[in-house]
């Protein structure tokens, strides 16, 4: 069983002494940061996701194959273990739980259909910020 928060994965296994009727219960038999998680994108014609860890919590590299149910499941978590990738030199894309907020202190209307329309008060965060300087972000 994998658990994917937004900065570390957790391995975990059911616990085998279970009451009947109680909410399931999980223990933890391995763990990495997000950031040292790999993914061959090749995997997934194959149905299977082979997945690196390149530094576990005991600083070893383990690799694992994981096979999910169904063609569904494979598409969510092949997406939910690679990072973002940048399109062009010179931008920077942040993680959700790492990005720079930004107060607005003049509005802006939006001009093309993939801006946002901002007032003075709201709080930006950037997920993304190009070479050109723009931002992209959500409130």
């Amino acid at each position: 069983m994998l658990f994917l928060f937004s900065d570390v994965l957790l391995v975990a296994r059911k616990k085998s002494y279970m009451d009947f009727g109680s909410p399931p219960r999980y223990e933890v038999v391995d763990w990495a940061k997000r950031s040292y998680i790999c993914v061959n994108e090749q995997a997934k014609a194959e149905n299977e996701i082979y997945m690196v860890l390149l530094e576990n919590q005991g600083g070893k590299r383990i690799e694992m194959v994981l096979v999910p149910p169904s063609q569904n499941e494979l598409t969510r978590w092949t997406s939910a273990l690679n990072p973002p990738s940048l399109s062009s030199t010179g931008e920077s894309i942040y993680e959700t739980w790492d990005c720079p907020q930004y107060y607005c202190s003049e509005p802006y209307n939006a001009q093309q259909p993939d801006e946002l329309t901002i007032d003075v008060g709201d709080v930006m965060k950037v997920m993304k910020k190009t070479s050109d300087g723009s931002l992209g972000g959500s409130p």
